[in-house]
């Protein structure tokens, strides 16, 4: 299945696999994606039957973990009419000094694989989110493709230059239109939240990995279980709690003072203050 079409882009291998032709369609991951999904994937060996098959012994099927989570306040989500680029998500541990970028590892494969990396809800069911991944590279249509060679010696994939571009709640329906007709869902949760834009946090999303390897005939048929970062929120809407102004800097012991904080961006979960007793001695 040919999910681009004429239309479809090329996209080139990575730099740690030159030796490799830069023949990756994306409609190849599409079409993987398809194979995966049982309502379309009849007649298609899972991996479960495939080792089966393969070997007599029981193995540990390949997995994929996160390894570097991104930062979660430290990215503003740019809009595509706001005509600039929408930054890189930093890795969590990410400091001016040493910066890094979201990173997660294959275990227990060897050989050319493709990723794919799309936005999804915060809360479980994980479904997909209207919001767009754009970078220099790899990106179509609001998401991440990119086939790569994973060795025992560098079975990590670091996401570079990836930013996350938002869409209006108006556009919600398109959005997410365009994802279903590229089959990209990850946890297969379908597309019906569409129909109720108000439910969707706008402000939050997480990255959906997903990692599939060659069948024996070459196409990349074989998915792995996807896996979820931590929730990456819109600086602008998510920053960290400041409080402007207060009414009161101190109070008597005996208690009874009203005090009011001003802040900016209280999110509508619960917060909490806490107050402390200072003891001021005469002379100290």
């Amino acid at each position: 299945m040919d999910v681009g079409g004429d239309a479809a882009v090329i996209l080139g291998t990575t730099e740690q696999n030159d030796s490799e032709p830069s023949n990756l369609n994306i409609s190849d991951v599409f079409e993987a994606i398809t194979l995966a999904d049982p309502s379309f994937g009849a007649g298609v060996p899972s991996v479960e039957e495939t080792m089966a098959h393969t070997q007599p012994q029981p193995l540990q099927m390949p997995y994929v973990v996160v390894v570097q989570q991104p930062a979660s306040k430290a990215l503003r989500f740019r809009y595509e009419c706001e005509g600039r680029s929408a930054g890189s998500i930093p890795g969590a541990s990410s400091t001016p000094e040493n910066r890094t970028f979201p990173a997660i590892k294959i275990i227990g494969y060897t050989g050319t694989v493709s990723i794919v990396v799309s936005c999804v809800t915060k809360d479980e069911p994980y479904r997909p989110h209207p919001h767009n991944l754009v970078g220099r590279d790899h990106c179509d249509r609001g998401v991440f493709s990119v086939r790569t060679e994973i060795t025992d010696e560098n079975n990590e994939y670091q996401f570079r230059n990836l930013g996350i571009q938002c869409v209006k709640r108006r556009d919600i329906g398109e959005a997410l239109r365009i994802r279903e007709d590229l089959r990209v869902d990850p946890f297969k949760t379908g597309f019906t939240h569409r129909n109720h834009p108000q439910g969707i946090d706008l402000n939050a999303v997480r990255l959906a990995f997903q990692v599939f390897l060659p069948h024996s005939s070459g196409k990349m048929r074989r998915t792995l279980a996807p896996v979820v970062s931590d929730v990456i929120y819109d600086k602008k809407a998510m920053s960290d709690l400041l409080i402007m102004r207060a009414s009161h800097c101190a109070g008597p012991a005996r208690g009874g003072t009203q005090v009011i904080l001003l802040c900016e961006k209280v999110s509508t979960s619960v917060h909490h203050t806490t107050t402390y007793l200072q003891l001021y001695y005469p002379g100290n």
